[in-house]
C-alpha cells in the first residue's frame, strides 16, 4: 500500500526522525517560542538600528536561494524587528536539492539559531514541468560565491545530520509533508496561545504556499499576510513575454495564493527593478561609508568602464573560512562574501540582460515590506517636485476619462519622460510604466491626503489594491499576472477570488531600503563577532558554489563586474532579468 505523504508523524517513523533535528539538548522545540535565555549571547545593540514598531513580527520565509534570496535571508535573520520562525525551500533558481543546501550554508554563514528549522519543500510545480535557469544564478544557484561554509562544517550539521552525523545522507529528498506539518504545528500553537498571526514571505515559486493553503485552509487565519516576490504589473516579463520567472514556474500555485481569503502583497518586476545594487552601493558595502551627493556625482563622472573592484577570487575568505575573523585592513569576511555574491549577480545581469548599472535585488523587497510598509508609500507631491503640478493626475487608475485627459494635458504641455536612476541613492520622476502611459509619476501619491490625516501626510499614500488573475493556460501569455487597473472585473472589495485580491507595490523609497539592508549587515557582523570562532579547511566546490559558476556563467573577469556598469544608462535589453 502506498504511503500517504501527508500522514501524521505518529504513523511515519522517518518523519519523526526528521522532526527530531529541531529539538537540540538544552534548546526549546522549534514549535515553541524561542525567547533568548541567559546563557545565550545577545546581539550587540547598535544605536543605528531604529525600531519602527515595538512589536517584533514573526515570519516564515519560503525561498529558492538564489543570490537575491541570500540578501532576503540576511535581513530576515538580522533585522531587530523580525523573528524568523523557519525556512522552507522550493525548486526555482536551481533544483530542489541545490536550493535546500544553499539555504543551509547561508544559515551557517549568518550564524542562525540551530533551532530554526530549514526544510526542503517541493521539488516540482503542481502541474507544469520544472524550470531552472543557470544563466542568472549559475550552476547550483549560488554561482561565483566565495567562502560559504562547506557542507562538512560543524555550522551546517544541525540542519544536515540531526540523528547520525557520521553516516546519514546530507539530504533525504523533498519533504513537503514535513513543511506542512511544521508550519501547521506552529500556527496551531500560536492560535491556541492567542499570539499574533505570522507573516509569510515567498521569494520563489509558490508551490509550498499553495500546498499549505489547500491542505490547511482552517489555519490561514493564523497568517496575517502573504508577501511575495513575483509577477509583473503592467510591464514585460523576464522568462516569458508577459511572465515573471517565479509565476511562470508554477502559475497554478500562484493562482491559488492570489485567490486565498487573506491579504496578499505582490512585489513584481515593476517595483523590484528600482532596487538596483550599483557600484556606489557596492563601495558602501565594502567601506561602510555613505558618500555625499557631491561625491556621488563625481563618481558617476569619473567611473571608467574598466574600473576594477575587489576580486572575489582573491578574497581572503577562500583561505580564512572563520567568519568571525576580519581582515586587518579592509572589509569583514562577511562583507567580502556578500561582495562576491552581488558581483556575480551583477555580471550575469549585465551579460544576459544588459543591466549596466547593477543587478536588481528582487527578493529583499518582500522582507523590506514586512519590516516597514511605508517604504512603498507614494509621497505627496509639492509645488517644487515637478513642473506643471496642476496637470498632475491624482489618480491615474481611477477611471478612463481622467486618465485620457491627464495624458492629453501632459502631452500638450510638453512634459517629457526622464529616466529614473534607480540606484538607491537618487530619485527622479517619470511617467510610470504601470498601466501604460498613464501620466502617473513614480514616487507621487495617488491622491493628496486630507488635512486631518496627519500620518498619511507624513508618510504618503499606501499601495493600492487591484484584482489580479494569473494566466495558467499554455501559450505565450502563460504565467502573466493580469492586473485590473480599471476595476472593470472586480466583483467585491474583499480579499480572495473575484475581489481586490492583491496589494500591488508600485513605488519604493530606495535610500531608506538600502539603509535597512546595511543596518542588517552591521547587525550580522556584530552577531558573528560575538559567536564562538569555527575554523575549517577551505570549502571545496559544491554544485557551482565557491567560485565555480557552471557552464552557463559569463566569461568576464569577476573584478570587472561592477566596473563595466554604466551609471548613466538603463538596461538595453528588451527582456528583463530573472528573479
Amino acid at each position: 500500500m502506498k504511503k500517504d505523504p501527508f500522514s501524521s508523524p505518529a504513523s511515519n517513523p522517518s518523519l519523526l526522525r526528521r522532526l527530531s533535528q529541531f529539538v537540540q539538548p538544552g534548546q526549546p522545540s522549534a514549535f515553541q517560542s524561542r525567547s533568548r535565555g541567559p546563557s545565550e549571547t545577545p546581539l550587540t545593540p547598535l544605536a543605528t538600528l531604529p525600531r519602527d514598531d515595538v512589536l517584533v513580527k514573526s515570519i516564515w520565509l519560503d525561498c529558492d536561494p538564489g543570490h537575491d534570496d541570500a540578501m532576503a535571508l540576511l535581513m530576515a535573520l538580522h533585522h531587530p524587528n523580525l523573528e524568523l520562525l523557519g525556512v522552507s525551500t522550493v525548486a526555482g533558481n536551481a533544483g530542489g536539492r541545490d536550493t535546500f543546501l544553499n539555504a543551509v550554508r547561508l544559515m551557517a554563514l549568518y550564524r542562525a539559531d540551530p533551532s530554526i528549522p530549514v526544510i526542503r519543500g517541493s521539488d516540482c510545480p503542481l502541474v507544469k514541468e520544472v524550470k531552472v535557469d543557470v544563466g542568472i544564478h549559475g550552476q547550483g544557484g549560488l554561482g561565483g560565491v566565495q567562502g560559504l561554509p562547506s557542507l562538512s562544517s560543524p555550522l551546517c550539521q544541525p540542519w544536515l545530520h540531526p540523528a547520525h552525523p557520521k553516516t546519514s545522507s546530507p539530504t533525504t529528498g523533498p519533504e513537503p509533508s514535513l513543511f506542512l506539518y511544521t508550519l501547521s504545528t506552529i500556527l496551531t500553537e500560536r492560535l491556541n496561545a492567542g499570539k499574533p498571526p505570522i507573516h509569510l514571505a515567498v521569494t520563489g515559486p509558490m508551490t509550498n504556499a499553495a500546498l499549505f493553503i489547500r491542505c490547511y485552509p482552517h489555519l490561514i487565519r493564523g497568517i496575517e499576510q502573504i508577501v511575495l516576490m513575483g509577477g509583473a504589473a503592467g510591464v514585460r516579463g523576464n522568462r516569458g513575454p508577459l511572465a515573471e520567472f517565479n509565476i511562470l514556474n508554477d502559475p497554478e500555485a500562484a493562482s491559488i495564493v492570489f485567490n486565498t481569503d487573506i491579504k496578499v502583497v505582490m512585489a513584481g518586476l515593476n517595483v523590484t527593478h528600482q532596487a538596483i545594487f550599483t557600484a556606489e552601493l557596492h563601495d558602501r558595502l565594502l567601506s561602510g561609508r555613505v558618500r555625499s551627493p557631491a561625491s556621488r556625482r563625481q563618481s558617476r563622472a569619473m567611473l571608467s568602464l574598466t574600473s576594477p573592484i575587489q576580486s572575489p577570487a582573491a578574497s581572503p575568505v577562500a583561505t580564512t573560512p572563520d567568519l568571525s575573523v576580519s581582515s586587518q585592513s579592509g572589509p569583514s569576511n562577511l562583507k567580502r562574501i556578500l561582495s562576491s555574491t552581488l558581483t556575480f549577480f551583477a555580471k550575469t545581469y549585465a551579460s544576459e540582460f544588459g543591466f549596466t548599472r547593477g543587478p536588481p535585488v528582487h527578493d529583499m523587497l518582500a522582507i523590506a515590506y514586512i519590516i516597514d510598509r511605508t517604504l512603498f508609500y507614494r509621497r505627496v507631491p509639492s509645488p517644487g517636485d515637478i513642473p506643471n503640478l496642476a496637470m498632475f493626475d491624482p489618480d491615474p487608475h481611477s477611471n478612463k476619462e481622467t486618465k485620457t485627459a491627464s495624458v492629453s494635458a501632459r502631452s500638450q504641455a510638453g512634459v517629457e519622460k526622464s529616466p529614473v536612476l534607480q540606484d538607491g541613492n537618487s530619485l527622479e520622476l517619470e511617467p510610470s510604466s504601470v498601466g501604460g502611459s498613464s501620466g502617473e509619476i513614480s514616487g507621487v501619491s495617488d491622491a493628496a491626503p486630507s488635512a486631518t490625516d496627519g500620518a498619511a501626510a507624513l508618510q504618503g499614500i499606501p499601495p493600492k489594491r487591484y484584482r489580479v488573475d494569473v494566466e495558467c493556460s499554455d501559450g505565450l501569455a502563460c504565467g502573466a499576472t493580469v492586473v485590473d487597473f480599471w476595476g472593470d472585473r472586480v466583483e467585491h472589495d474583499g480579499w480572495g477570488r473575484g475581489g481586490k485580491n492583491v496589494e500591488v507595490l508600485e513605488n519604493l523609497d530606495c535610500p531608506r531600503m538600502w539603509d535597512i539592508f546595511f543596518q542588517a549587515v552591521a547587525r550580522a557582523e556584530a552577531h558573528i563577532a560575538n559567536s564562538a570562532p569555527v575554523r575549517e579547511a577551505p570549502a571545496a566546490s559544491h554544485d557551482g558554489v565557491d567560485g565555480h559558476s557552471g557552464p552557463s556563467s559569463p566569461a568576464r573577469s569577476p573584478n570587472k563586474a561592477f566596473g563595466n556598469l554604466r551609471l548613466d544608462t538603463e538596461p538595453t535589453s528588451t527582456t528583463a532579468a530573472q528573479t
